[in-house]
């Protein structure tokens, strides 16, 4: 270390009195040259300085949670000043202690403890802890590192840029092309060497940190920083004062920008010139290139970002001055101007980025302002139109669902005044939609097993539907031994909803699908409930419904009719939410079937329930001197059929048989036109049922009158069945339903026309014998076939068949899937699930346990779907770790979803999130499970297997004592009715483990999309990295590659999951041009392989498999894959790719040497066609083993 003490001697003269009791230094002169005393102590005085700092009188204080990397760290003054880590002890003793200066660590790592001072320390200690119990192993006061940027700072330079800015795969790649000696390639050598050698060497940290001295000469003399502009001072001095090597450094650090190649800068004042000012330079650029038009956006971002919202508006405006079709530079101005009432504007940029731009969130935002301007149709056109991805985004789909509710709730709100301003049919085409937008139709999630409790939904609107179809089902399901609950549409919704796991089926009685209602249905369809819609009307046909206005004989307006009509998208998206249909009639059941999930409905007829059996006992029929001629209606319609051909019918038998009837019309009629008042008695409806049956079991016919239309001819046959109830006759409109039930004459009688009317009672006045005839004939052909166990037996027989047969239950466990597709592995359990629900669906019943990702409430069970398939997410914890066992509260979830689902075989993948506790409850209720093994979580205390210095760590199952860690992973392990890893090398490393059980089952391949090929530019030999800049990948290992020498025709793209969407990032490693782009949803797939030539695949953990090795293979790429693990398993050496060592980059920069030699070879495809594994494969095998082990159960 070195550095000018001048002013640090100077505090510590003045600041500390002389010769304080507890300190060696007891003279002034002593303490204003303390360096020297030390200096003159270790060399002249025989003394050690461990030894020094051991006998000083405050050595305690070393001992107690102190760090010479942390003093150092938090002290910049004493860093810049001390040359050994020994000063920096004794400074801290001397003057630190006194001055009440920081030296307690704050954070530590396990692995570098381990890889640098060779102590592996409980991972639960605290930082200070770490230090101490370091210090009580005998590590010296001045050696304690507790990560990497303690010893950057022991070493003398400033530790917390250097720990990030160091890239130790391209250092030892620039030292073996430089011809200089090489240390071991593992980071801590490397990063010891740089200091030692390779700083001196001019070797730069990180390709992208390369020394310009003209630069950074500059930029000191900005600082007014004396020093040289050399490697060490930018180390040493120049990071901690904010100084970088060059301008490009300078920009990503301090304005997180990424400066294009063309764009220079002579110091950091210029810098910060050019980009805290930067329309100038925007101006300047030539913004048609894609390059420098993402630079411009990024510096308008990051403008942003500061506050600096002005600036950032220009250069937006100017980039679409030139180019006004770039959605990341319209989107970005819209985000800009969100909020400040230019929502025209706003609109119109936003429409610019197709609708994939990005994960849903722009077109969503969107939809909203076409709401907030009040047009509904590009709303919902918008808010329709979202990418795949969205599907999987839970805040997205929330936006979404909470856009539509708000549209359906506005325009109801607001309904008699859109009704002024839009046709009837454009606003029920506007819920319609709505209403596909919040309750898309679920899909069809069959539960094996016998239906035995029930649930009824009921419309208590209308009395007499609810006592026919709810309250006469209830009634019926009971009688045959079925639990049955009734909840109220009024009251009790949210109920229905929380009590919905106690029950097999639902029965939504003509119940609309209002957002809460629909919510209901969709959570009964996800969980696999039989689900049901029971109607008796064709309410749920626009085309038949409402009728006519003039039907109603000016009993309602026009106005009232538009409204009924408007309900008509409700019932019908009742019907599309439910599984199947229960209709009254055989003419509705037609029309009802269609819209169902299941395309499914059949026919249960109005019958008699416990509330006709207690009013048929209650019926008392007084004499009277007159036959009573009763008609009854509960509803506004069909009252033009009554004054056009009833009450006319009626009039000739008044005057025809004067004095012999009486004439009883219950409801709300029009004004009487040819019959007195004085001849009919008029009555109020009744709508107390057993009321309404004692007015009718006095009459001695019973009428009933509809004019012929689809809809009437799917009305019921009530209005003969309960006079039959009382072996009252009755004269009814013809129909197909009356004509299919009565036996004209001989039952009931059916009419068409006043003639017939008339002619019928008539004749029934006239011939008591006939009527009496007619009257017990209906009534035995009512108690026959409408009594209550005849109608539940086919109730029950026509609900069950909804149902398949019982099958054994399988649970597939896995921490994602399917909306949620993140990772290698959820894409082959989703291909698993597929192939056993295509080709045994017949002989398992298979359920989803996964997370849920961006859920609100941690532990929060919910029911999804996806392709068919029944899902039971849990939110995680955001607060437990990914690697953590156990969560005690996820526990609690398995165990009630156990008690829910009762599979027969459990198969658990991948459990992070959600933890080992499925498999002990899996254990203790003995129910058998396969574990497969994805990656290291059961062998490693790392994910990948590899810690961050690159080394293996592997649990030893066979060591004493087990950590409780290692404990739980043995037995679940060992107690699996099969252990899967998904390759053999993968299982041979769980064997070398001490876990002998483990056997292999290789993944497989899925059919995937045609590459779509782009033909390379000029030949050149394009390279893909697909899985993110990640060092386990390999993307450190294929930079220090790329970068060891020059390549003449390679071009390297770089699938980035931390770029945003849209953005581009263009790079140069050495000669070698680089893009990275976004990750690309699963379904561009064939578009991203059909831009690359080879796929590099060199990753540095053990791979348990590689998809997009074997991926890349199928589509007929070639593939440079790493020689650990499993990744390269499927490659035949110069046949189709290579296979690499990858414990630094040499080997990899000879085959990318070989590929840049000969490009006409690698742009064509392969002659060699690996044969792989299919996931069909792999689906059939795992068939067969779980019917092996259930048949062993």
């Amino acid at each position: 270390m070195t550095g000018d003490m001048g002013a640090i001697d100077q505090a510590e003269a003045t600041d500390v009195a002389q010769g304080p009791s507890g300190n060696l230094l007891t003279s002034q002169a002593d303490r204003n040259n303390w360096r020297a005393w030390l200096a003159h102590a270790c060399d002249d005085g025989g003394e050690t300085p461990q030894a020094i700092l051991a006998r000083h009188p405050r050595a305690n204080a070393l001992q107690d949670g102190f760090s010479i990397g942390a003093y150092l760290a938090h002290n910049t003054d004493v860093a810049g000043a001390v040359d050994t880590p020994a000063e920096a002890a004794f400074h801290y003793l001397e003057f630190g202690i006194a001055e009440g200066r920081n030296g307690t660590p704050t954070r530590w790592s396990p692995d570098f403890v381990a890889h640098t001072l060779g102590h592996s320390l409980p991972p639960h200690l605290t930082a200070p802890q770490a230090a101490a119990e370091l210090i009580a192993r005998g590590v010296p006061a001045a050696e304690v590192m507790l990560d990497e940027r303690d010893l950057w700072l022991l070493l003398g330079l400033h530790g917390p840029a250097l720990a990030d800015i160091f890239h130790h795969e391209t250092y030892f790649a620039a030292l073996d092309a430089a011809g200089m000696d090489l240390p071991a390639p593992d980071r801590i050598s490397c990063i010891r060497h740089f200091v030692a050698v390779g700083l001196d060497a001019g070797i730069p940290a990180h390709p992208d940190h390369q020394l310009d001295e003209a630069f950074y000469a500059a930029t000191l003399a900005e600082l007014s920083l004396d020093g040289p502009a050399t490697p060490l001072h930018w180390a040493r001095i120049g990071l901690r004062a904010n100084a970088h090597a060059n301008a490009r450094a300078a920009a990503r650090a301090i304005f997180h920008v990424a400066l294009p190649p063309d764009i220079t800068a002579t110091s950091g004042a210029h810098l910060a010139r050019m980009l805290l000012h930067p329309m100038a330079l925007v101006e300047s650029l030539d913004l048609t290139n894609s390059v420098l038009r993402s630079f411009a956006i990024d510096l308008a971002r990051a403008r942003r970002q500061r506050g600096d919202i002005g600036t950032a508006e220009a250069v937006l405006a100017h980039i679409l001055q030139i180019v006004p079709d770039d959605p990341r530079a319209a989107v970005d101005m819209a985000e800009l101007i969100h909020g400040t009432r230019q929502v025209t504007r706003e609109i119109a940029l936003r429409a610019v980025a197709p609708p994939d731009f990005d994960n849903g969130e722009n077109r969503v935002m969107l939809a909203k302002l076409h709401l907030d301007q009040g047009d509904y149709d590009a709303a919902l056109t918008c808010a329709s139109t979202l990418p795949v991805a969205a599907l999987g985004d839970v805040a997205i789909t929330t936006k979404v669902r909470a856009l539509a509710r708000t549209i359906i709730e506005s325009l109801f709100r607001k309904l008699n005044k859109q009704l002024t301003t839009r046709p009837v049919a454009e606003v029920q085409d506007l819920l319609t939609r709505a209403l596909a937008l919040y309750a898309p139709t679920p899909d069809l999630l069959e539960r094996a097993g016998p239906i035995r409790r029930v649930a009824i939904l009921a419309n208590d609107d209308l009395y007499q539907c609810k006592l026919y179809r709810a309250d006469q089902k209830a009634d019926q399901l009971r009688a045959q031994g079925l639990d049955v609950t009734t909840f109220l549409q009024s009251k009790d919704v949210a109920a229905l909803r929380a009590q919905l796991p106690q029950f097999d089926a639902v029965i939504f009685q003509r119940t609309p699908a209002l957002p809460d209602i629909a919510d209901v249905m969709i959570d009964a369809a996800k969980q696999g409930l039989a689900t049901f819609f029971d109607i008796d009307d064709l309410i749920f046909d626009a085309a038949l419904f409402p009728p006519q206005l003039e039907t109603y004989a000016g009993q309602i307006t026009a106005q009232t009719h538009a409204s009924l009509a408007c309900g008509v998208p409700f019932f019908a998206a009742a019907a599309r939410l439910c599984g199947a249909g229960i209709a009254s009639t055989e003419p509705i059941r037609e029309a009802l079937a269609p819209l169902t999930i299941t395309g499914t409905a059949f026919t249960h007829r109005n019958a008699l329930g416990l509330a006709h059996h207690v009013a048929m006992k209650a019926a008392k029929r007084p004499k009277t001197d007159k036959l009573v001629l009763f008609y009854g209606s509960g509803t506004k319609a069909h009252k033009a059929e009554f004054s056009d051909i009833l009450e006319p019918a009626l009039a000739r038998v008044l005057k025809e048989r004067p004095g012999q009837v009486e004439i009883r019309l219950m409801g709300e009629f029009p004004d009487l036109s040819h019959l007195s008042p004085d001849d009919v008695t008029l009555m109020p409806p009744v709508w107390d049922f057993e009321c309404y049956m004692a007015e009718l079991s006095q009459a001695d016919i019973a009428l009933s009158v509809l004019a012929r239309s689809p809809a009437t001819d799917a009305k019921s046959e009530i209005k003969w069945m309960e006079p039959a109830m009382f072996a009252i006759p009755a004269v009814v409109s013809a129909s197909p339903v009356m004509d299919g039930v009565i036996d004209n004459g001989a039952t009931g009688i059916t009419a068409t026309d006043i003639e017939s009317f008339a002619s019928a009672l008539l004749n029934l006045i006239d011939d008591e014998p006939l009527r009496l005839s007619i009257g017990h004939a209906a009534k035995a052909q009512v108690l026959r076939d409408y009594a209550l166990p005849a109608m539940g037996a086919a109730l029950v027989q026509n609900m069950q068949a909804s149902r398949p047969a019982p099958k054994p239950k399988l649970l597939v466990v896995n921490v994602f899937y399917p909306p949620q597709a993140l990772g290698g592995a959820t894409r082959v359990v989703a291909d698993n699930v597929s192939h056993l629900r295509e080709h045994y669906g017949d002989e398992f019943e298979v359920d989803i346990l996964t997370t849920l990702d961006g859920g609100k409430t941690a532990h929060e069970v919910q029911a999804v779907s996806h392709s068919g398939t029944r899902i039971w997410a849990i939110t995680n914890d955001a607060a437990v770790p990914d690697h953590t066992m156990r969560d005690p509260v996820m526990d609690t979830r398995f165990e009630t979803l156990l008690d829910r689902i009762a599979p027969d075989i459990v198969h658990v993948h991948c459990i992070q999130r959600l933890g080992a506790g499925i498999v002990d409850a899996c254990r203790k209720r003995s129910i058998p499970y396969v574990l497969t093994l994805h990656d290291g979580w059961w062998v490693s205390s790392r994910q990948f297997i590899i810690d961050p210095y690159g080394a293996p760590c592997v649990h030893d199952f066979n060591a004493a004592p087990l950590t409780e860690r290692v404990h739980i992973a043995r037995r679940c392990i060992t107690d699996a009715a099969a252990a899967l890893a998904v390759s053999e090398p993968f299982a041979q490393l769980h064997r070398d483990a001490g876990l002998p059980n483990v056997q292999a089952l290789s993944n497989g391949v899925s059919d995937l999309p045609k590459r779509l090929d782009q033909p390379a530019p000029d030949g050149r030999v394009r390279l893909g990295l697909i899985g993110g800049a990640s060092r386990h990948k390999g993307y450190d290992i294929l930079r220090a590659a790329l970068t060891a020498r020059a390549f003449e025709n390679i071009d390297l793209i770089v699938s980035d999951h931390a770029l945003p969407p849209g953005a581009k990032v263009h790079e140069v490693w050495n000669t070698t041009p680089v893009l990275r782009i976004p990750r690309q949803p699963q379904a561009q797939i064939g578009a991203l392989y059909g831009r690359f030539d080879v796929l590099m695949a060199p990753s540095v953990w053990p791979e348990s498999f590689g998809l997009v090795t074997r991926e890349a293979l199928a589509l007929g790429l070639w593939v440079v894959a790493s020689d650990r693990g499993a990744i390269g398993a499927d490659i035949v050496e110069g046949e189709n790719g290579h296979i690499v060592p990858v414990d630094d980059h040499r080997a990899l920069t000879q085959v990318l040497s070989l590929i840049d030699a000969d490009p006409a070879r690698y742009t064509q495809a392969p002659s060699h066609r690996a044969t792989l594994h299919t996931a069909a494969a792999q689906g059939d095998a795992l068939a067969a083993l779980y019917k092996d082990i259930l048949g062993r159960a």
